[in-house]
């Protein structure tokens, strides 16, 4: 229909101007119509993604596949990662993607009158054995990572420090995200399912099994697992790296006479500048020339560190190191400032509020609480109140291993926090402790500070 003017007679033949006759019909009809266009492109899509390629490009552009970890290459990462270089020796350039679909279906029929028995097996401990040893076998060698793989990715994601299956399972998880690049799943798919006829036609149904398992769950990519495949492919290398570390301890124990698996002072002068012969009887060498000739073993005395902190962190949170905690003498006095300084938190919250700022509602309570706590253990926890402390940490360490519960990683790292001077504290394990501490001190509501008690000033700070 040609488009009329609202002051032209109507196109209905009435006489009347348009804008007093069909023109709010007219309008109406038209935004149904534009309504029904956009219902039926939004059908038309939502049709196309269902029917989109198992492993097309709607796949491995959406944004959400498995490897869509940022491009590294400039923090000193390889620009070809380790794990797509592996990919490319092992996978055609180019893939069927279509013969791949039709394969996976054909093998999908083939598998399923086994898929419920072997589904019911998915947390068996058999199953998991039967996992390990398959991917043990030389036919999947050639995607293995070694030591040496792994190494250019400690310096900036995470680095290994104890070999338990847990832990290397999560490191393992952490490096699998920057070790391929957004594409790799086709690749990584297409390996794994050339495996499976060989496996079907030998019998190997519960091996086909384990190995269709592990590709779904690298397209899947869900969030909260990870392909047993890649993780196992992984921890190769890491067990190697592992394994390395731990010779080159041996060789500090036997040179220097230094156990750097319970040394709390590996980063003071005095130790790093004792003295051992070298290898071929020339120069004294110090520990700290041999660290600097064997960069790995740092990262590993920093990766036990973080562990330590980490544990130390952990065991605050228990029921057994009340004996840590601050008395009530010594929290008192910081009542006044914490009341001061949640009133000035809540009214700096109130105004990120008006402004429509994100964020807890108890956000500006637990700043408070984190600012109280880190200018107490400032200064309180100085002097002979910190040789107090490590004397009640290392008290708790034999206790809990009287008691069958050592908890020497934890106890460690409570330890090396209560060593550092308190101008060159790094760990967060004080200030915890300082909160936990002032938490459950209000939260039993002991009362205003004795007479008698100095009050700390509102404007100290942490020294």
């Amino acid at each position: 229909m040609a488009k009329i003017g609202r002051n032209e007679p109507c196109h209905c033949g009435s006489g009347r101007k348009y804008k007093h006759c069909c023109l709010e019909a007219d309008q109406a009809s038209a935004a149904a119509e534009r309504e029904a266009e956009r219902e039926a492109e939004a059908a038309s899509q939502a049709a196309l993604e269902d029917d989109a390629p198992l492993f097309g490009e709607d796949d491995r552009d959406s944004g959400e596949g498995l490897f869509n970890g940022p491009d590294m290459s400039t923090a000193g990462l390889p620009a070809v990662p380790a794990g797509s270089a592996k990919l490319a020796r092992l996978v055609p350039p180019e893939i069927d993607i279509e013969h791949q679909e039709k394969e996976l279906d054909r093998i999908g029929l083939q598998l399923k009158p086994y898929l419920e028995t072997f589904g019911a097996l998915d947390d068996d401990d058999g199953l998991v054995a039967r996992t390990l040893a398959l991917f043990d076998e030389p036919r999947f060698a050639g995607m293995r990572f070694t030591a040496e793989d792994l190494m250019p990715y400690f310096e900036v994601f995470c680095c290994p420090f104890n070999p338990g299956d847990d832990a290397l399972a999560e490191c393992s998880a952490d490096l699998v995200d920057v070790l391929f690049a957004k594409g790799d799943e086709p690749k990584l798919l297409f390996y794994l399912l050339s495996q499976l006829p060989e496996m079907l036609s030998a019998g190997r149904h519960l091996d086909a099994y384990i190995i269709h398992r592990s590709a779904m769950l690298i397209h899947d990519a869900p969030e909260d697992d990870m392909s047993p495949f890649l993780i196992h492919m992984v921890s190769y290398g890491l067990r190697e790296w592992l394994a390395a570390r731990a010779v080159e301890r041996a060789e500090v124990r036997d040179r220097f006479g230094i156990d750097l698996d319970t040394e709390l002072h590996v980063g003071s002068d005095a130790v790093l500048d004792t003295r051992a012969r070298s290898a071929d009887g020339g120069a004294p060498l110090t520990l700290r020339d041999y660290l600097a000739g064997h960069r790995q073993l740092e990262h590993w005395l920093e990766a036990r560190d973080d562990e330590a902190d980490t544990a130390a962190m952990a065991m605050l949170k228990r029921e057994e190191p009340e004996v840590l905690f601050l008395r009530d003498d010594e929290i008192a006095p910081w009542r006044s400032m914490l009341a001061d300084l949640i009133i000035e938190a809540r009214e700096l919250g109130t105004g990120r509020k008006r402004r429509r700022a994100r964020g807890d509602s108890m956000e500006f309570l637990l700043d408070a609480f984190a600012e109280a706590s880190s200018a107490m253990a400032a200064e309180i926890l100085v002097g002979e109140r910190l040789e107090e402390l490590r004397r009640a940490i290392a008290a708790l360490g034999c206790e809990l291993e009287a008691a069958g519960r050592s908890d020497a990683l934890g106890i460690m790292g409570a330890l090396m926090a209560a060593s550092e001077p308190p101008a060159e504290r790094e760990s967060q394990f004080m200030d915890l402790l300082c909160f936990l501490s002032l938490q459950r001190h209000v939260r039993g509501d002991r009362g205003a500070a004795p007479d008698g008690v100095a009050r700390p000033s509102r404007g100290r700070t942490k020294q």
